[in-house]
C-alpha cells in the first residue's frame, strides 16, 4: 500500500512540476480508483464525507485497513492449517481390512464377504434378464 501511495504522490508531484496541478479531490479519486475490492469499506467511508479528507487522513485509513487485512489473512491461514491437521485421515495398518490390489488376480476374502452380506436374503436378479424396468409392470411414471 505504501508503494502504491508513493507512486501516486510521485505522479501528482510530476504533474505539478510541469504546471498541471491536481486538486485534492482528483488526488483522492485517483487513490480510491486504484484500490481493490478489499478496500471497499474504506472507499465508502472516504466517499461518505461531506468534505474531501486530506491525503494524510486517506493514507492513514488505508494503511490501518491494510494492517487489519494482513492480520485477518494470517489468522485465517493459521486456522486453516490447524483445521487441516485435525482432519487428516488416520490409517491403521493393523485394522485387518485388506483391499484389492492390481497385482493379485484373485478377489480377496473381505470383498467376497461384503458382497455376500450386502445381498443376503435378496434376489439380485443378476444374469436373469435384469428385471428392473422391463417386462410387465416395469413402467415408471412421474407423479
Amino acid at each position: 500500500m505504501e508503494e502504491f501511495l508513493l507512486r501516486i504522490k510521485a505522479l501528482v508531484d510530476a504533474l505539478a512540476s510541469v504546471g498541471e496541478s491536481v486538486s485534492l479531490q482528483e488526488h483522492v479519486d485517483v487513490i480510491l480508483e486504484g484500490l481493490s475490492q478489499d478496500y471497499n469499506s474504506v472507499i465508502s467511508v472516504v466517499e461518505s464525507k461531506f468534505e474531501t479528507p486530506s491525503i494524510e487522513e486517506v493514507e492513514a485509513l488505508l494503511l490501518a485497513h491494510e494492517m487489519r487485512l494482513q492480520k485477518y489473512k494470517k489468522k485465517l491461514l493459521s486456522e486453516s492449517a490447524s483445521i487441516n491437521l485435525t482432519q487428516a485421515p488416520i490409517t491403521n495398518p493393523n485394522s485387518g481390512l485388506q483391499m484389492k490390489t492390481e497385482s493379485t488376480n484373485q478377489p480377496n476374502q473381505f470383498s467376497q464377504d461384503v458382497d455376500m452380506e450386502m445381498n443376503a436374503g435378496r434376489n439380485t436378479y443378476r444374469g436373469h434378464g435384469g428385471r428392473r424396468g422391463r417386462g410387465r409392470g416395469g413402467r415408471f411414471s412421474c407423479v
